[in-house]
């Protein structure tokens, strides 16, 4: 292991209490990390007196540790394009705009380094951008074509810890297995949530770095709202050991803050949420928690067929005003 290698995990372990010591394991066949490529861009670059070339040995660095220390063959970072439409959540949301809170200053090597990550022709790792999804998508995608032992998923964003591969913490290096179904299980290092009852818990308490809502209130048995955060989203769903049944719980909190409107708020917040595992990245991809015989399906399914109907009818509108 080189001494750079060495050092990192030697400061992971110490930052984490690690009593076990953190060693290279032997690679795995077929084996692939898959790297959030918009995070790394960010973590990497480094402060203004960082060098450019400082930065680009940053990025390698991790994710060579990644790579050794998950037992991967190669390693595939993921970028969102400049230019994606992000799985169309923008159309999505109409409760709060898409990640309309950003806009903040961005590190002075952040451009540089997202461009060679692009355009990256050694041997280190191959890059995937996309444009129809968001990376995060993107990932979840690669990550169900390679199956759960053979996906390795290294970011240090929280969505994705609904889908199932072998997570591996950016900070720690932690892993954590999540098999296909898994409802809910816990790193034993870390003690963050993984499986669908993260997807449903983000359902209730919305995710403020993408400026997505959830569930903005409910009522008390008093009558009276009281807000969700996630201390509250988990408390509810802490019973819940099926999708169905965290559906019941998530439905009923929706029905009795929108009334009549809860399916459609609901499907808006859990398209916005879910990482999408299809070939094709679909809107409704999500639905694929939702037990076909569960109460609450017929209601969601025509309003997830109502929200496919609502953004092609955008999509044709922005056609008519090009012709134009």
């Amino acid at each position: 292991m080189q001494d750079w290698l060495k050092a990192a995990v030697a400061k992971a372990a110490a930052d984490t209490h690690h009593d076990t010591p953190i060693t290279a394991p032997p690679t795995v066949p077929g084996r692939v990390t898959i790297v959030d490529g918009d995070y790394l861009a960010y973590y990497a670059a480094g402060n203004d007196d960082t060098e450019a070339g400082r930065a680009r040995t940053n990025a390698l660095e991790k994710i060579d540790a990644f790579r050794a220390l998950s037992g991967s063959e190669r390693v595939v970072v993921h970028l969102t394009a400049s230019g994606s439409n992000k799985g169309d959540r923008f159309i999505v949301a109409t409760t709060q705009p898409y990640q309309g809170q950003r806009g903040g200053r961005k590190p002075k090597n952040w451009l540089s380094l997202r461009e060679w990550l692009e355009t990256y022709q050694g041997h280190a790792f191959k890059t995937k951008t996309w444009y129809d999804r968001e990376a995060d998508d993107g990932m979840a995608y690669h990550a169900a074509v390679l199956g759960p032992e053979k996906a390795v998923i290294a970011t240090a964003d929280k969505d994705m810890r609904m889908f199932p591969g072998v997570h591996m913490d950016w900070q720690c290096y932690a892993i954590t297995h999540v098999q296909p179904g898994c409802f809910r299980t816990h790193n034993e290092i870390t003690g963050k949530l993984f499986g669908h009852a993260w997807f449903w818990q983000q359902v209730l308490q919305g995710d403020q770095a993408d400026h997505i809502p959830g569930l903005p209130r409910y009522i008390k048995p008093n009558g009276m709202p009281g807000l969700i955060g996630e201390k509250t989203a988990e408390r509810f769903l802490s019973a819940c050991e099926t999708d169905g049944h965290a559906l019941t719980v998530v439905g009923e909190l929706y029905q009795g803050y929108y009334d009549s409107e809860w399916a459609d708020r609901l499907v808006e917040q859990a398209t916005l949420l879910w990482m999408r595992e299809d070939r094709a990245a679909a809107l409704d991809d999500w639905m694929r928690v939702v037990p076909t015989g569960h109460h609450f399906y017929p209601r969601l399914r025509r309003a997830a067929d109502d929200l496919n109907e609502r953004v092609r009818q955008q999509y044709e509108l922005v056609a008519q005003m090009e012709k134009k």
